[in-house]
Protein backbone atom coordinates (compact mmCIF):
# COMPACT_ATOMS: atom_id res chain seq x y z
CA UNK A 1 0.00 0.00 0.00
CA UNK A 2 1.28 3.44 -0.91
CA UNK A 3 -0.39 6.07 1.29
CA UNK A 4 -1.20 9.38 -0.33
CA UNK A 5 1.49 12.03 0.12
CA UNK A 6 -0.86 14.97 -0.23
CA UNK A 7 -4.44 15.82 0.48
CA UNK A 8 -6.74 13.96 -1.92
CA UNK A 9 -10.44 13.40 -2.29
CA UNK A 10 -12.02 10.62 -0.28
CA UNK A 11 -13.03 8.74 -3.43
CA UNK A 12 -9.38 8.07 -4.15
CA UNK A 13 -9.18 5.91 -1.03
CA UNK A 14 -10.28 3.02 -3.21
CA UNK A 15 -6.52 2.68 -3.79
CA UNK A 16 -6.57 0.54 -0.62
CA UNK A 17 -7.69 -2.25 -2.87
CA UNK A 18 -6.95 -0.75 -6.24
CA UNK A 19 -5.58 -4.00 -7.65
CA UNK A 20 -8.57 -6.10 -6.65
CA UNK A 21 -11.31 -3.55 -5.94
CA UNK A 22 -10.76 -0.69 -8.38
CA UNK A 23 -14.25 0.79 -8.25
CA UNK A 24 -15.68 2.94 -5.49
CA UNK A 25 -19.35 2.44 -4.62
CA UNK A 26 -21.36 5.62 -4.04
CA UNK A 27 -23.65 6.11 -1.07
CA UNK A 28 -26.76 6.32 -3.24
CA UNK A 29 -26.08 2.81 -4.51
CA UNK A 30 -25.40 1.58 -0.98
CA UNK A 31 -28.74 2.90 0.24
CA UNK A 32 -30.70 1.49 -2.72
CA UNK A 33 -29.00 -1.94 -2.75
CA UNK A 34 -28.04 -2.76 0.81
CA UNK A 35 -30.25 -0.66 3.08
CA UNK A 36 -33.59 -0.57 1.28
CA UNK A 37 -33.34 -4.02 -0.37
CA UNK A 38 -33.02 -7.00 1.96
CA UNK A 39 -33.00 -9.44 -0.95
CA UNK A 40 -29.79 -7.98 -2.41
CA UNK A 41 -27.68 -8.50 0.68
CA UNK A 42 -25.15 -11.26 -0.13
CA UNK A 43 -26.21 -13.41 2.84
CA UNK A 44 -29.83 -13.32 1.63
CA UNK A 45 -28.81 -14.00 -1.96
CA UNK A 46 -27.03 -17.14 -0.77
CA UNK A 47 -29.96 -18.25 1.40
CA UNK A 48 -32.34 -17.74 -1.54
CA UNK A 49 -30.16 -19.84 -3.86
CA UNK A 50 -29.95 -22.59 -1.28
CA UNK A 51 -33.75 -22.59 -0.93
CA UNK A 52 -34.35 -22.49 -4.68
CA UNK A 53 -31.98 -25.37 -5.39
CA UNK A 54 -32.70 -27.51 -2.34
CA UNK A 55 -34.92 -30.05 -4.10
CA UNK A 56 -32.48 -30.53 -6.97
CA UNK A 57 -29.51 -30.81 -4.64
CA UNK A 58 -31.33 -33.35 -2.47
CA UNK A 59 -32.12 -35.50 -5.52
CA UNK A 60 -28.48 -36.02 -6.48
CA UNK A 61 -27.36 -39.62 -6.03
CA UNK A 62 -24.32 -40.36 -3.89
CA UNK A 63 -21.15 -40.79 -5.93
CA UNK A 64 -17.75 -42.27 -5.13
CA UNK A 65 -16.92 -39.75 -2.40
CA UNK A 66 -18.31 -37.08 -0.07
CA UNK A 67 -16.20 -33.95 0.54
CA UNK A 68 -15.69 -31.18 3.05
CA UNK A 69 -14.13 -27.89 1.99
CA UNK A 70 -12.08 -26.28 4.77
CA UNK A 71 -12.28 -22.47 4.71
CA UNK A 72 -11.47 -21.06 8.16
CA UNK A 73 -12.40 -24.08 10.24
CA UNK A 74 -9.15 -26.03 10.57
CA UNK A 75 -10.34 -28.45 13.24
CA UNK A 76 -11.98 -31.85 13.71
CA UNK A 77 -13.69 -31.02 17.02
CA UNK A 78 -17.17 -29.47 16.85
CA UNK A 79 -17.00 -28.73 13.13
CA UNK A 80 -20.56 -28.69 11.83
CA UNK A 81 -19.88 -28.92 8.10
CA UNK A 82 -17.27 -31.63 8.52
CA UNK A 83 -19.50 -33.58 10.89
CA UNK A 84 -22.48 -33.50 8.51
CA UNK A 85 -20.28 -34.59 5.61
CA UNK A 86 -18.91 -37.46 7.69
CA UNK A 87 -22.38 -38.55 8.74
CA UNK A 88 -23.53 -38.75 5.12
CA UNK A 89 -20.36 -40.60 4.13
CA UNK A 90 -20.80 -43.11 6.97
CA UNK A 91 -24.50 -43.66 6.30
CA UNK A 92 -23.93 -44.30 2.59
CA UNK A 93 -20.64 -46.19 3.15
CA UNK A 94 -18.84 -43.68 0.97
CA UNK A 95 -15.30 -42.38 1.58
CA UNK A 96 -14.93 -38.88 3.02
CA UNK A 97 -12.30 -36.62 1.47
CA UNK A 98 -11.36 -33.08 2.49
CA UNK A 99 -9.63 -30.19 0.76
CA UNK A 100 -8.75 -26.53 1.11
CA UNK A 101 -7.81 -23.76 -1.31
CA UNK A 102 -4.36 -22.17 -1.34
CA UNK A 103 -4.49 -19.01 -3.45
CA UNK A 104 -1.81 -16.36 -2.94
CA UNK A 105 -3.86 -13.80 -4.86
CA UNK A 106 -6.71 -14.42 -2.41
CA UNK A 107 -4.36 -13.90 0.54
CA UNK A 108 -3.15 -10.63 -0.96
CA UNK A 109 -6.66 -9.39 -1.76
CA UNK A 110 -7.83 -10.04 1.79
CA UNK A 111 -4.63 -8.92 3.52
CA UNK A 112 -3.72 -12.20 5.20
CA UNK A 113 -0.62 -11.33 7.21
CA UNK A 114 2.61 -13.39 7.22
CA UNK A 115 1.97 -14.18 10.89
CA UNK A 116 -1.55 -15.40 10.21
CA UNK A 117 -0.53 -17.45 7.19
CA UNK A 118 2.29 -19.09 9.16
CA UNK A 119 -0.21 -20.01 11.87
CA UNK A 120 -2.84 -21.24 9.41
CA UNK A 121 -0.44 -23.48 7.50
CA UNK A 122 1.03 -24.85 10.71
CA UNK A 123 -2.47 -25.66 11.93
CA UNK A 124 -3.35 -27.26 8.60
CA UNK A 125 -0.35 -29.52 9.01
CA UNK A 126 -1.67 -30.63 12.41
CA UNK A 127 -5.14 -31.13 10.93
CA UNK A 128 -3.74 -33.20 8.07
CA UNK A 129 -2.01 -35.55 10.52
CA UNK A 130 -5.18 -35.89 12.62
CA UNK A 131 -7.25 -36.72 9.55
CA UNK A 132 -4.63 -39.17 8.31
CA UNK A 133 -5.10 -41.17 11.50
CA UNK A 134 -8.78 -41.45 10.50
CA UNK A 135 -7.83 -42.55 6.98
CA UNK A 136 -9.22 -39.25 5.63
CA UNK A 137 -7.11 -37.32 3.10
CA UNK A 138 -6.65 -33.55 3.17
CA UNK A 139 -5.77 -32.13 -0.24
CA UNK A 140 -4.29 -28.70 -0.91
CA UNK A 141 -5.64 -27.21 -4.12
CA UNK A 142 -3.23 -24.53 -5.29
CA UNK A 143 -4.86 -21.88 -7.46
CA UNK A 144 -3.03 -18.94 -9.00
CA UNK A 145 -5.98 -16.64 -9.78
CA UNK A 146 -9.02 -16.01 -7.60
CA UNK A 147 -11.33 -16.19 -10.59
CA UNK A 148 -10.24 -19.78 -11.23
CA UNK A 149 -11.24 -21.09 -7.79
CA UNK A 150 -14.71 -22.43 -8.81
CA UNK A 151 -13.28 -24.22 -11.84
CA UNK A 152 -10.43 -25.73 -9.83
CA UNK A 153 -12.87 -26.98 -7.20
CA UNK A 154 -15.15 -28.50 -9.85
CA UNK A 155 -12.23 -30.27 -11.56
CA UNK A 156 -11.08 -31.78 -8.27
CA UNK A 157 -14.58 -32.99 -7.39
CA UNK A 158 -15.18 -34.46 -10.84
CA UNK A 159 -11.84 -36.29 -10.73
CA UNK A 160 -12.97 -37.97 -7.52
CA UNK A 161 -16.59 -38.42 -8.60
CA UNK A 162 -17.70 -36.45 -5.56
CA UNK A 163 -21.45 -35.97 -5.34
CA UNK A 164 -21.88 -33.90 -2.18
CA UNK A 165 -19.71 -31.13 -0.73
CA UNK A 166 -20.10 -29.37 2.61
CA UNK A 167 -18.44 -26.30 4.09
CA UNK A 168 -18.98 -23.76 6.85
CA UNK A 169 -20.09 -20.30 5.75
CA UNK A 170 -17.87 -17.26 5.92
CA UNK A 171 -19.71 -13.95 6.08
CA UNK A 172 -17.59 -11.40 4.24
CA UNK A 173 -19.07 -10.21 0.94
CA UNK A 174 -16.52 -11.90 -1.34
CA UNK A 175 -16.87 -15.18 0.52
CA UNK A 176 -20.67 -15.14 0.41
CA UNK A 177 -20.64 -14.37 -3.31
CA UNK A 178 -18.24 -17.25 -3.96
CA UNK A 179 -20.49 -19.63 -2.04
CA UNK A 180 -23.53 -18.42 -4.00
CA UNK A 181 -21.71 -19.01 -7.27
CA UNK A 182 -20.60 -22.49 -6.25
CA UNK A 183 -24.16 -23.57 -5.39
CA UNK A 184 -25.32 -23.18 -8.99
CA UNK A 185 -21.98 -23.79 -10.72
CA UNK A 186 -21.58 -27.20 -9.09
CA UNK A 187 -25.25 -28.09 -9.41
CA UNK A 188 -24.87 -27.79 -13.19
CA UNK A 189 -22.25 -30.52 -12.85
CA UNK A 190 -24.60 -32.65 -10.73
CA UNK A 191 -22.75 -31.90 -7.51
CA UNK A 192 -24.65 -30.85 -4.37
CA UNK A 193 -22.88 -27.97 -2.62
CA UNK A 194 -24.02 -27.31 0.94
CA UNK A 195 -22.65 -24.38 2.98
CA UNK A 196 -23.91 -24.34 6.58
CA UNK A 197 -23.90 -21.83 9.44
CA UNK A 198 -21.24 -22.69 12.01
CA UNK A 199 -18.82 -19.90 12.95
CA UNK A 200 -21.31 -17.89 15.04
CA UNK A 201 -23.08 -19.19 18.13
CA UNK A 202 -26.25 -17.48 16.89
CA UNK A 203 -26.37 -17.13 13.13
CA UNK A 204 -26.28 -13.55 11.80
CA UNK A 205 -29.67 -11.91 11.42
CA UNK A 206 -31.45 -14.33 13.75
CA UNK A 207 -31.91 -11.72 16.48
CA UNK A 208 -34.24 -8.80 15.77
CA UNK A 209 -35.66 -5.94 17.79
CA UNK A 210 -38.97 -6.68 19.50
CA UNK A 211 -40.50 -3.31 18.68
CA UNK A 212 -39.97 -3.19 14.91
CA UNK A 213 -38.48 -6.54 13.99
CA UNK A 214 -35.42 -4.82 12.55
CA UNK A 215 -31.75 -5.68 12.90
CA UNK A 216 -29.85 -4.46 15.96
CA UNK A 217 -27.23 -1.75 15.45
CA UNK A 218 -26.25 -1.34 19.12
CA UNK A 219 -24.36 -4.03 21.00
CA UNK A 220 -25.92 -3.93 24.49
CA UNK A 221 -29.55 -4.70 23.50
CA UNK A 222 -28.27 -7.21 20.94
CA UNK A 223 -26.22 -8.90 23.67
CA UNK A 224 -29.24 -9.16 25.94
CA UNK A 225 -31.19 -10.75 23.10
CA UNK A 226 -28.23 -13.06 22.40
CA UNK A 227 -28.17 -14.28 26.00
CA UNK A 228 -31.95 -14.74 26.12
CA UNK A 229 -31.94 -16.65 22.84
CA UNK A 230 -29.33 -19.08 24.13
CA UNK A 231 -31.32 -19.67 27.32
CA UNK A 232 -34.47 -20.80 25.52
CA UNK A 233 -32.94 -22.78 22.67
CA UNK A 234 -32.86 -26.55 23.17
CA UNK A 235 -29.24 -27.05 22.22
CA UNK A 236 -27.46 -23.76 21.60
CA UNK A 237 -24.17 -25.35 22.55
CA UNK A 238 -24.64 -28.76 20.97
CA UNK A 239 -21.43 -30.49 19.98
CA UNK A 240 -21.05 -31.84 16.47
CA UNK A 241 -19.24 -35.21 16.51
CA UNK A 242 -15.75 -35.62 15.12
CA UNK A 243 -15.66 -37.32 11.70
CA UNK A 244 -15.77 -41.10 11.53
CA UNK A 245 -12.71 -42.82 10.13
CA UNK A 246 -12.94 -44.12 6.59
CA UNK A 247 -13.21 -47.91 6.82
CA UNK A 248 -11.40 -48.35 3.54
CA UNK A 249 -10.03 -45.95 0.98
CA UNK A 250 -8.13 -47.16 -2.07
CA UNK A 251 -6.92 -43.65 -3.00
CA UNK A 252 -6.50 -44.13 -6.76
CA UNK A 253 -5.75 -40.41 -7.18
CA UNK A 254 -3.07 -40.46 -4.46
CA UNK A 255 -4.83 -37.82 -2.39
CA UNK A 256 -2.78 -38.71 0.67
CA UNK A 257 0.34 -37.59 -1.20
CA UNK A 258 -0.85 -33.98 -1.27
CA UNK A 259 1.39 -31.75 0.85
CA UNK A 260 0.61 -28.58 2.79
CA UNK A 261 2.12 -25.69 0.77
CA UNK A 262 5.12 -23.77 2.00
CA UNK A 263 4.77 -20.10 2.92
CA UNK A 264 5.46 -18.11 -0.28
CA UNK A 265 8.42 -15.76 -0.27
CA UNK A 266 6.24 -12.64 -0.28
CA UNK A 267 4.57 -13.78 2.96
CA UNK A 268 7.59 -15.06 4.91
CA UNK A 269 8.41 -13.78 8.35
CA UNK A 270 11.75 -12.12 9.01
CA UNK A 271 14.28 -13.99 11.13
CA UNK A 272 13.33 -12.02 14.25
CA UNK A 273 9.61 -12.38 13.58
CA UNK A 274 10.01 -16.14 13.15
CA UNK A 275 11.73 -16.34 16.53
CA UNK A 276 8.83 -14.45 18.11
CA UNK A 277 6.33 -16.73 16.40
CA UNK A 278 8.08 -19.92 17.51
CA UNK A 279 8.26 -18.60 21.08
CA UNK A 280 4.70 -17.31 21.41
CA UNK A 281 2.47 -19.51 19.27
CA UNK A 282 1.71 -23.22 18.98
CA UNK A 283 -0.34 -24.38 16.02
CA UNK A 284 -3.36 -26.65 15.85
CA UNK A 285 -6.51 -27.42 17.82
CA UNK A 286 -4.81 -29.53 20.50
CA UNK A 287 -2.61 -26.61 21.54
CA UNK A 288 -5.62 -24.27 21.38
CA UNK A 289 -7.59 -26.45 23.77
CA UNK A 290 -4.61 -26.68 26.09
CA UNK A 291 -4.22 -22.89 26.11
CA UNK A 292 -7.94 -22.44 26.79
CA UNK A 293 -7.83 -24.83 29.73
CA UNK A 294 -4.84 -23.06 31.26
CA UNK A 295 -6.55 -19.68 30.89
CA UNK A 296 -9.85 -20.79 32.41
CA UNK A 297 -8.12 -22.42 35.38
CA UNK A 298 -6.13 -19.27 36.09
CA UNK A 299 -6.94 -16.02 37.85
CA UNK A 300 -6.87 -14.33 34.45
CA UNK A 301 -10.35 -15.65 33.71
CA UNK A 302 -11.77 -14.96 37.15
CA UNK A 303 -10.31 -11.45 37.29
CA UNK A 304 -10.76 -10.64 33.62
CA UNK A 305 -13.06 -7.66 34.13
CA UNK A 306 -10.74 -5.92 36.55
CA UNK A 307 -7.44 -6.66 34.82
CA UNK A 308 -8.18 -6.89 31.09
CA UNK A 309 -6.98 -3.35 30.37
CA UNK A 310 -3.61 -3.77 32.08
CA UNK A 311 -1.22 -3.58 29.15
CA UNK A 312 1.97 -4.52 30.97
CA UNK A 313 0.43 -7.62 32.55
CA UNK A 314 -0.29 -10.77 30.56
CA UNK A 315 -3.89 -10.71 31.73
CA UNK A 316 -5.65 -11.80 28.54
CA UNK A 317 -6.25 -15.20 26.94
CA UNK A 318 -4.79 -14.62 23.44
CA UNK A 319 -7.48 -17.01 22.20
CA UNK A 320 -8.27 -14.53 19.43
CA UNK A 321 -5.57 -16.22 17.34
CA UNK A 322 -7.02 -19.77 17.21
CA UNK A 323 -10.59 -18.43 17.14
CA UNK A 324 -9.95 -16.19 14.12
CA UNK A 325 -8.51 -19.09 12.11
CA UNK A 326 -11.26 -21.49 13.15
CA UNK A 327 -8.89 -23.73 15.09
CA UNK A 328 -11.39 -23.77 17.95
CA UNK A 329 -15.06 -22.76 17.84
CA UNK A 330 -16.63 -20.21 20.16
CA UNK A 331 -19.56 -22.59 20.59
CA UNK A 332 -17.15 -25.18 22.01
CA UNK A 333 -15.54 -22.63 24.29
CA UNK A 334 -18.75 -21.52 25.97
CA UNK A 335 -20.03 -25.09 26.23
CA UNK A 336 -16.77 -26.06 27.95
CA UNK A 337 -17.09 -23.11 30.35
CA UNK A 338 -20.65 -24.07 31.32
CA UNK A 339 -20.05 -27.82 31.52
CA UNK A 340 -17.08 -27.32 33.81
CA UNK A 341 -18.96 -24.73 35.88
CA UNK A 342 -16.46 -21.92 35.43
CA UNK A 343 -19.63 -19.78 35.46
CA UNK A 344 -23.22 -20.74 36.26
CA UNK A 345 -24.85 -18.70 33.51
CA UNK A 346 -23.38 -16.68 30.65
CA UNK A 347 -25.02 -13.46 31.87
CA UNK A 348 -24.95 -14.06 35.63
CA UNK A 349 -22.54 -11.19 36.20
CA UNK A 350 -20.18 -13.42 38.16
CA UNK A 351 -16.43 -13.44 37.63
CA UNK A 352 -15.51 -14.57 34.14
CA UNK A 353 -18.70 -13.56 32.37
CA UNK A 354 -16.95 -10.44 31.11
CA UNK A 355 -14.77 -12.65 28.94
CA UNK A 356 -17.86 -14.37 27.52
CA UNK A 357 -19.18 -10.93 26.61
CA UNK A 358 -16.07 -10.43 24.47
CA UNK A 359 -16.89 -13.65 22.62
CA UNK A 360 -20.33 -12.19 21.93
CA UNK A 361 -18.76 -9.09 20.35
CA UNK A 362 -17.31 -11.37 17.68
CA UNK A 363 -20.79 -12.65 16.80
CA UNK A 364 -22.15 -9.11 16.84
CA UNK A 365 -19.64 -7.84 14.29
CA UNK A 366 -20.54 -10.72 11.97
CA UNK A 367 -24.18 -9.81 12.41
CA UNK A 368 -23.25 -6.29 11.26
CA UNK A 369 -21.23 -7.64 8.34
CA UNK A 370 -24.21 -9.58 6.99
CA UNK A 371 -26.85 -6.90 7.49
CA UNK A 372 -24.77 -3.87 6.50
CA UNK A 373 -22.48 -5.48 3.89
CA UNK A 374 -21.15 -2.16 2.62
CA UNK A 375 -18.71 -2.10 5.56
CA UNK A 376 -16.78 -4.64 3.45
CA UNK A 377 -16.51 -2.05 0.68
CA UNK A 378 -14.26 0.60 2.25
CA UNK A 379 -17.28 2.42 3.64
CA UNK A 380 -17.96 3.47 7.25
CA UNK A 381 -21.04 2.10 8.95
CA UNK A 382 -22.05 5.71 9.64
CA UNK A 383 -22.22 6.99 6.09
CA UNK A 384 -22.33 10.63 7.21
CA UNK A 385 -18.60 10.33 7.89
CA UNK A 386 -17.85 9.18 4.37
CA UNK A 387 -17.04 12.78 3.42
CA UNK A 388 -14.99 13.64 6.50
CA UNK A 389 -12.12 15.94 5.60
CA UNK A 390 -9.14 13.72 6.42
CA UNK A 391 -5.48 14.64 6.37
CA UNK A 392 -3.09 12.73 4.09
CA UNK A 393 0.29 13.34 5.66
CA UNK A 394 2.37 10.35 4.51
CA UNK A 395 5.23 11.23 6.87
CA UNK A 396 2.89 11.05 9.86
CA UNK A 397 1.46 7.77 8.61
CA UNK A 398 4.85 6.14 8.16
CA UNK A 399 5.96 7.28 11.61
CA UNK A 400 2.80 5.78 13.07
CA UNK A 401 3.53 2.51 11.24
CA UNK A 402 7.14 2.44 12.44
CA UNK A 403 6.45 3.45 16.03
CA UNK A 404 8.28 6.77 15.82
CA UNK A 405 5.58 9.30 16.73
CA UNK A 406 7.17 10.56 19.94
CA UNK A 407 4.20 9.27 21.96
CA UNK A 408 5.72 6.34 23.89
CA UNK A 409 2.62 4.21 24.35
CA UNK A 410 1.72 4.53 20.66
CA UNK A 411 5.26 3.68 19.58
CA UNK A 412 5.52 0.72 21.94
CA UNK A 413 2.29 -0.73 20.58
CA UNK A 414 3.20 -0.31 16.93
CA UNK A 415 6.61 -1.85 17.46
CA UNK A 416 5.08 -4.83 19.22
CA UNK A 417 2.61 -5.26 16.36
CA UNK A 418 5.37 -5.17 13.76
CA UNK A 419 7.58 -7.60 15.67
CA UNK A 420 5.03 -10.10 17.01
CA UNK A 421 1.81 -9.75 15.01
CA UNK A 422 -0.15 -9.25 18.21
CA UNK A 423 -1.55 -6.33 20.20
CA UNK A 424 -3.47 -6.04 23.46
CA UNK A 425 -6.96 -4.70 22.73
CA UNK A 426 -6.37 -1.55 24.80
CA UNK A 427 -3.31 -0.83 22.66
CA UNK A 428 -5.35 -1.37 19.51
CA UNK A 429 -7.80 1.28 20.67
CA UNK A 430 -5.05 3.72 21.63
CA UNK A 431 -3.19 3.56 18.31
CA UNK A 432 -6.43 3.56 16.31
CA UNK A 433 -7.69 6.65 18.09
CA UNK A 434 -4.31 8.33 17.64
CA UNK A 435 -4.20 7.69 13.89
CA UNK A 436 -7.79 8.68 13.16
CA UNK A 437 -8.09 11.65 15.54
CA UNK A 438 -4.65 13.03 16.40
CA UNK A 439 -3.22 12.51 12.92
CA UNK A 440 -6.64 12.71 11.24
CA UNK A 441 -5.61 10.01 8.80
CA UNK A 442 -8.45 7.98 7.34
CA UNK A 443 -9.09 4.96 9.57
CA UNK A 444 -9.03 2.64 6.54
CA UNK A 445 -5.27 3.07 6.31
CA UNK A 446 -5.00 1.73 9.83
CA UNK A 447 -7.56 -1.02 9.27
CA UNK A 448 -5.53 -2.25 6.30
CA UNK A 449 -2.23 -2.02 8.17
CA UNK A 450 -3.60 -4.07 11.04
CA UNK A 451 -4.82 -6.83 8.73
CA UNK A 452 -1.43 -6.91 7.01
CA UNK A 453 0.31 -7.55 10.34
CA UNK A 454 -2.03 -9.20 12.88
CA UNK A 455 -1.80 -12.91 13.59
CA UNK A 456 -5.46 -12.80 14.65
CA UNK A 457 -6.59 -10.62 11.77
CA UNK A 458 -10.33 -11.02 11.35
CA UNK A 459 -12.13 -8.64 9.02
CA UNK A 460 -15.36 -8.27 11.00
CA UNK A 461 -13.70 -7.69 14.37
CA UNK A 462 -10.95 -5.50 12.93
CA UNK A 463 -13.42 -3.38 11.00
CA UNK A 464 -15.65 -3.10 14.05
CA UNK A 465 -12.73 -2.08 16.24
CA UNK A 466 -11.55 0.61 13.87
CA UNK A 467 -15.09 1.87 13.44
CA UNK A 468 -15.44 2.12 17.21
CA UNK A 469 -12.16 3.97 17.79
CA UNK A 470 -12.57 6.34 14.85
CA UNK A 471 -16.23 7.04 15.76
CA UNK A 472 -17.33 6.12 12.23
CA UNK A 473 -18.53 2.57 12.85
CA UNK A 474 -21.37 0.68 14.49
CA UNK A 475 -22.05 1.54 18.14
CA UNK A 476 -18.90 3.69 18.31
CA UNK A 477 -17.45 5.85 21.02
CA UNK A 478 -18.66 9.46 20.55
CA UNK A 479 -16.51 11.48 18.15
CA UNK A 480 -15.72 13.95 20.92
CA UNK A 481 -14.11 11.21 22.99
CA UNK A 482 -10.47 11.54 22.01
CA UNK A 483 -7.93 9.47 23.91
CA UNK A 484 -5.11 11.39 25.53
CA UNK A 485 -2.18 9.00 24.82
CA UNK A 486 -0.25 10.12 27.90
CA UNK A 487 -3.18 9.56 30.25
CA UNK A 488 -3.97 6.21 28.65
CA UNK A 489 -0.35 5.25 29.17
CA UNK A 490 -0.26 6.32 32.82
CA UNK A 491 -3.50 4.50 33.53
CA UNK A 492 -2.87 1.17 31.80
CA UNK A 493 0.94 0.88 31.89
CA UNK A 494 1.37 2.43 35.32
CA UNK A 495 5.03 1.55 35.87
CA UNK A 496 6.05 1.94 32.23
CA UNK A 497 7.04 -1.71 31.96
CA UNK A 498 5.42 -2.13 28.55
CA UNK A 499 7.08 1.01 27.19
CA UNK A 500 10.52 -0.04 28.43
CA UNK A 501 10.06 -3.42 26.75
CA UNK A 502 9.30 -2.03 23.30
CA UNK A 503 10.92 1.42 23.36
CA UNK A 504 14.47 0.72 24.60
CA UNK A 505 15.44 4.36 23.99
CA UNK A 506 13.47 5.14 27.16
CA UNK A 507 14.49 2.19 29.35
CA UNK A 508 16.87 4.38 31.38
CA UNK A 509 13.97 6.54 32.58
CA UNK A 510 13.01 4.99 35.92
CA UNK A 511 10.46 7.66 36.86
CA UNK A 512 7.01 6.10 36.56
CA UNK A 513 5.49 9.38 35.39
CA UNK A 514 8.32 10.64 33.25
CA UNK A 515 8.54 7.66 30.96
CA UNK A 516 5.07 8.30 29.56
CA UNK A 517 5.92 11.81 28.33
CA UNK A 518 9.69 12.34 28.64
CA UNK A 519 9.97 15.67 26.83
CA UNK A 520 7.36 17.30 29.07
CA UNK A 521 8.39 15.61 32.31
CA UNK A 522 12.06 16.57 32.42
CA UNK A 523 13.60 13.55 30.73
CA UNK A 524 14.02 14.96 27.25
CA UNK A 525 17.81 14.78 27.55
CA UNK A 526 17.69 11.00 27.96
CA UNK A 527 15.18 10.56 25.15
CA UNK A 528 17.13 12.81 22.80
CA UNK A 529 20.47 11.19 23.66
CA UNK A 530 19.07 7.77 22.80
CA UNK A 531 17.49 8.97 19.56
CA UNK A 532 13.86 8.97 20.63
CA UNK A 533 11.85 11.58 18.65
CA UNK A 534 9.85 14.48 20.01
CA UNK A 535 6.06 14.27 19.53
CA UNK A 536 5.23 14.77 15.86
CA UNK A 537 1.99 16.63 16.68
CA UNK A 538 0.61 18.85 19.44
CA UNK A 539 -2.06 17.06 21.45
CA UNK A 540 -4.23 20.10 22.22
CA UNK A 541 -4.19 21.37 18.64
CA UNK A 542 -5.00 17.94 17.23
CA UNK A 543 -7.87 17.45 19.62
CA UNK A 544 -9.52 20.71 18.58
CA UNK A 545 -8.90 19.98 14.90
CA UNK A 546 -10.52 16.56 15.17
CA UNK A 547 -13.54 17.92 17.04
CA UNK A 548 -14.13 20.52 14.34
CA UNK A 549 -13.69 18.09 11.44
CA UNK A 550 -16.01 15.47 12.90
CA UNK A 551 -18.59 18.10 13.81
CA UNK A 552 -18.50 19.50 10.27
CA UNK A 553 -19.01 16.03 8.79
CA UNK A 554 -21.83 15.09 11.16
CA UNK A 555 -23.80 18.32 10.97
Amino acid sequence: MEPASKKTKLEELSKFGSKYYPYDIDNKTIISKYIKREDLKPINVLEAKLNDTRANRNNIDVGDSIAHLFLRDFRTIDNKGLSIASELATTTKTPLITFHIFCLEEFDAHSVSPFKLEYMLGSLDVLKKDLREMNIPLVSLQVEKRKDVPTKIAEFLEQNNTSHVFCNMEYEVDELRLLSKLVCFLLDKHISFNPVHDSCIVKPGELKTKSKGTQYAVFTPWYKAWCNYLKIEDAPFMEYPRPHANESFSDPNKLFDSEIPQVPESKRLTHDQQKEFDTCWKCGEHEAWSALSVFLESDKFKKYDESRNEISEESVSRMSCPISSGIISTRSIIRYILENKFVKKIDSGEQGTGWIRQIAWRDFYRHILCNWPYVCMFKPFLLEYDDLNWEYNSDHFYKWCQGKTGFPIVDAAMRQLNQTGYLHNRCRMIVASFLSKHLLIDWKYGEYYFMEHLIDGDFASNNGGWGFSSSTGVDPQPYFRIFNPWLQSERFDKKGTYIRTWVPELKDIQDEKGIHNPYEKGYGHIAEKNGYPKPIVDHKYCRERALNRFKDAKY
